[in-house]
């Protein structure tokens, strides 16, 4: 997820303790609508990690105004996620020069919400990847084996709103047993058309003595039947590797 650079980025870090897909889907959707959020992204914690459950991440763009340092716009676009979980701004911390590099984070104690925990927020200049690579969880949050086959589904889809993207492309979602959901809006080069690209990523066990490309194969029709209830949105392709890359792009 790649914003302009006259842009800087507030991502919020977010919690859900739950294994129900839908129940996390429903938080970031909701939360996406209330911050406005440009792309969102929920994953299924790592089983053997810190957290239980879900974790969802939402990137809010602000464009920096004339005659605003970088500095400033960070600090102004992470003010109405402080003043919605009553944070103390003057916390901030700026971490290298704004122009080079550097990023803003506001540090506090985890704040717990209704069905969810707010954990991390901060702020970076745009023109930069804001994701990082990601370990990809099973769909049943057993650990993973260094044999399991690691899908990617990339759809275009006609809905300029990443929480109602998700709201309504949630089912494809669960039919793919997506574990790691990233969507970003976006617009259509020498037009006004707006639209979200959604990528999902799966974890599918190897079967006894399948070699990689019978997986291959295996996960891409599975995939391929599973994608009928796509609902109007435009199938970009779909990916199958044995390397966890979940930044891998077509």
């Amino acid at each position: 997820m790649r914003f302009s650079t006259s842009d800087v980025v507030a991502n919020i870090l977010i919690g859900v303790e739950t294994e129900e897909f839908a129940t996390a889907a429903g938080v970031a959707a909701s939360l996406a609508g209330k911050f406005g959020a440009s792309a969102l992204e929920i994953r299924r914690a790592d089983p053997e990690g810190g957290r239980k459950g879900f974790t969802v991440s939402l990137f809010l763009a602000c464009p920096v105004a004339e005659a605003e340092t970088t500095g400033e716009a960070l600090r102004r676009a992470l003010l109405p996620v402080a003043l919605e979980y009553r944070l103390d701004l003057a916390a901030l911390e700026i971490h290298g020069d704004p122009d080079a590099g550097g990023y803003a984070d506001l540090p506090f104690g985890e704040q717990e919400s209704d069905g969810y925990v707010v954990y991390g927020l901060l702020a970076v200049p745009g023109g930069g990847e804001t994701r990082v690579a990601t370990y990809v969880t099973r769909p049943d949050f057993t650990p993973r084996a260094d044999s399991d086959l690691v899908s990617r589904v990339h759809l275009r889809v006609p809905v300029a709103d990443p929480g109602h993207a998700l709201e309504r492309y949630r089912p494809v979602a669960e039919a793919t047993q997506a574990s790691t959901v990233q969507i970003v809006s976006a617009r259509a080069a020498g037009s006004a058309a707006e639209y979200c690209e959604i990528a999902l990523l799966s974890a599918f066990p190897a079967l006894d003595g399948e070699d990689a490309e019978a997986g291959q194969r295996r996960v891409a029709a599975t995939l391929a039947d599973r994608l009928d209830v796509a609902p109007g949105g435009h199938l970009e392709s779909v990916a199958v590797r044995v390397e966890d890359d979940p930044l891998y792009e077509d």
